[in-house]
């Protein structure tokens, strides 16, 4: 992947004990963070979440905003859940990851410096909105949750 592909010098202030995001290979589409506690571990009782900072805070480019992702091996091997998340460009304080015990039993534990989620930089369209009394027609029409069978 050449250097083209990437969005230059986005800016990263780290807090103290936080790390920088990472990609761990080189066609990842997000980067790993880490979670930046102050213990060596938190517990998370089960079907309990709560907000896990990362330990950094970035200056999103106008007109792109970060997605915060869930790690697909944080879910398989710990029943974590991180809840995908919108970070908008104008916002500069740390990032956060919303994590849930899935768990009906054990509480989750999450290690200093484990990586928990991910990040995507991706870009934003913004609507411009008309209010109208009618929408136009579709065989779908209003059917949703499930109106298209299984």
């Amino acid at each position: 992947m050449g250097k083209d592909f990437f969005l230059k010098n986005v800016k990263i202030k780290l807090f103290p004990g936080g790390k920088m995001p990472v990609y761990k290979t080189a066609g990842a589409a997000c980067a790993d963070c880490f979670c930046n506690i102050a213990a060596d571990e938190i517990k998370i009782p089960p079907h309990s979440g709560c907000l896990v900072p990362l330990g950094f805070a970035i200056e999103i480019p106008e007109g792109y905003e970060v997605v915060i992702e869930p790690r697909s091996s944080f879910a398989h091997k710990k029943n974590g859940l991180v809840v995908h998340g919108e970070i908008d460009c104008d916002y500069r304080g740390q990032l956060f990851a919303n994590v849930f015990n899935l768990d009906s039993i054990n509480e989750l534990k999450i290690e200093k410096h484990e990586r928990i989620c991910q990040i995507k930089l991706q870009p934003v369209y913004r609507m411009e909105f008309e209010q109208v009394e009618e929408l136009s027609e579709t065989v779908r029409g209003e059917g949703g949750f499930g109106s298209t069978g299984k």
